[in-house]
């Protein structure tokens, strides 16, 4: 009898987020995995940090953060960069 080892598998990539802003409301095309929301200023400071919940499609940011900032949108293992203006 020949004994088969269990096939490993990684955790699959998530699917590259898709934000629209509407006002304070980031607005995600599809749902997101389990993760948190960093936005950091010119100077590349972390100055506002929400934890998601896996399937959010939504995330409010709170009326004192306005203007111009980096966006990191933090999936388990992976990183996705970007700009946004609020």
């Amino acid at each position: 009898m020949q004994v088969k080892k269990p096939i490993r598998k990684a955790p699959a990539k998530p699917a590259v987020p898709v934000v629209t802003v509407e006002g304070h409301t980031l607005n995600f095309t599809a749902p997101l995995v389990e993760g948190e929301i960093q936005l950091l200023n010119e100077e590349e400071e972390v100055e506002y940090t929400i934890y998601v919940a896996s399937g959010s499609t939504q995330v409010v940011i709170p009326a004192y953060i306005s203007g111009y900032y980096y966006i990191n949108i933090v999936q388990g293992n992976y990183c996705f960069s970007g700009d946004i203006d609020l």
